[in-house]
């Protein structure tokens, strides 16, 4: 997956996936909000872009198990806005 792509997918769900993280209980906003610093310190030096569950897990702030939860719970209410006509799709 290209860097562009990781961006714009990044952008869309990021705060998405540390919002359910934190409802679901895995993460508390504090550290949310530190990986998202993490993030975003990293694109301002022009590392590679690194998606917001790999920062979580790379912290060891949440457990692949947990993320998997996380995923399968933002890609059940993405398909529901979906078939709502609520979500546009990422360009390629």
């Amino acid at each position: 997956m290209s860097t562009e792509i990781r961006k714009q997918i990044s952008g869309k769900y990021e705060r998405r996936f540390g919002q359910t993280a934190v409802k679901m209980g895995f993460l508390s906003e504090d550290r949310l909000q530190a990986a998202l610093q993490i993030q975003s310190e990293a694109d301002r030096t022009g590392q590679p872009h690194r998606l917001i569950g790999t920062i979580l897990f790379d912290q060891e702030w949440m457990t692949s198990d947990q993320i998997e939860k996380v995923l399968t719970a933002l890609l059940k209410d993405i398909r529901l806005e979906e078939s709502a006509g609520l979500n546009g799709s990422i360009p390629t």
